[in-house]
Order: structure tokens, then sequence, then C-alpha cells
């Protein structure tokens, strides 16, 4: 199951891809954005990343979030951007362009970050991502807690808002989140839910051999010719991306 829910369940190649790939990529991708400074090439990579991300399925729910207020959010980094460097000596027009040049590649940057990673977390599970890193060397325990974190927020979530329909079956109103005490009837029957399902996974590694070492997590699996090429491709590009000028 991917990381974002409401996805599309067709699979694709950068499904099937090992994460540590993906993830190889995607520091590249923000490597390169922040090097860039052609915005043709900035702009090609945006484009590139968004082409990529609908074709895996979309962005989801939270991720059309994101992105929405990262396009709301422009015309205040605009208005930053062209009173930062404001120039008395040059029209006011001057000074609004020279902003929108600036604020732009700053905008083009950040959906570049946001895309590469929207694109890692729409194909990758994350079971499938704590394992990876144990081709990194990192201990078993640290794979598990991560694995046993990415599983519990999805899940968190989903009881918050079970919690929240019954408590507004029951004339909770949202407008009352501002006082402290409107979030007990929400705060408690969640840390209480939480805590059923923390002491069922400990009752469930035990009985699997976790807590006295006899079981540990599979190896990460082998990377094949298309992880290498992947990677190899996203490299160069981003490579071609952040030293053109």
């Amino acid at each position: 199951m991917p990381m974002l829910s409401g996805l599309s369940a067709r699979q694709t190649w950068l499904h099937a891809l090992e994460p540590r790939a993906k993830l190889a990529a995607a520091t590249a991708v923000v490597c390169a954005a922040f090097l860039a400074t052609h915005p043709a090439l900035l702009a090609g990579a945006v484009v590139l990343l968004a082409v990529g991300l609908w074709y895996v399925g979309g962005a989801g729910r939270l991720g059309r979030r994101l992105l929405g207020a990262a396009v709301l959010g422009y015309p205040v980094a605009w208005l930053v951007f062209a009173l930062s460097n404001w120039d008395n000596s040059q029209p006011a027009l001057q000074n609004a362009l020279d902003g929108l040049y600036t604020s732009g590649q700053f905008a083009l940057r950040l959906l570049a970050i946001i895309l590469a990673n929207l694109i890692i977390v729409a194909t990758t599970d994350p079971r499938q991502f704590a394992r990876s890193l144990r081709g990194w060397r990192a201990p078993s325990e640290l794979c598990l807690m991560l694995m046993t974190v990415l599983r519990f927020l999805p899940l968190a979530a989903g009881q918050a808002r079970r919690i929240l329909d019954a408590q507004r079956c029951r004339g909770f109103r949202l407008r009352r989140l501002w006082l402290p005490s409107a979030w007990l009837p929400l705060g408690i029957p969640l840390l209480v839910a939480m805590l059923y399902r923390a002491e069922a996974l400990a009752m469930s590694l035990e009985l699997r051999g976790f807590a006295r070492g006899v079981a540990s997590l599979a190896p990460a699996d082998r990377w094949r010719l298309r992880e290498y090429a992947f990677l190899g491709a996203s490299l160069a590009a981003c490579a071609v991306m952040a030293f053109v000028r």
C-alpha cells in the first residue's frame, strides 16, 4: 500500500523499483534544484516530474493539498522577493519584474522538490522502504521502528477521523476547537485506541521472536539493471539541470 491514500491501484515500473534507487534519485533532484539557475531547465524538470506523478496515479488528497498550498503561497513569495531586492534607483515596474523572476525560480525549485518526493511517497510501500534500509547496513531495530511509525501514522489519521465523526454525531462542533477543553473528547479516545494498537503490536512482535532476537527483518532486495539504469539516467539529467548555465 503506498504511503499516500486514495491513489490508483495501477502498478507501474516505478512501483517495482527498489526504494533506495528512488531515494537517491530524489536526493539528486533536490541538490540539482538548488544548484540550477536556468529557468527553462527548472520549468522542464517540473513539467517532467508532474507528468511522472500523473503517470503513477496522482498525488492523493494530501498531495493535492500540499501542491495547492504551494501555488496559493506564491503571491506572498513574490511580494517578499520583490521587497527584499527593492532598488530605489530603478522604476517600480522593474523591481516588480525582478521580484517575479527570483520568486519564479524559487517556486520552480520548491515544486521540483515537492513533486520528486510525492512520486516516492506515491510509489513506495512503507514496509518495503523500511526493509530496503537493510541494504545500507541499518540495524533491524531501526528499520522495525521506522516501519512501525510509517504504519501507525495512517492508522492514527483514520482513527482520528472516525472519532471526530462519532463526536460530531453527539453534537461536537469544530468551531469549539479553539478551547483547550474541546480537545479532550478527541484526544483521549485517540490515545486509548493507539495504546491498544501498540499493545497488540508488542504482543505480535514478541510471539514472532523479535523480543528475544530470534527473528529479524528480511534482507533488502538486490539491485537489478533497471535500478542502475534509472539512477544513472536521473543523475545525468540532474547534472545537466545543475551545471548548464
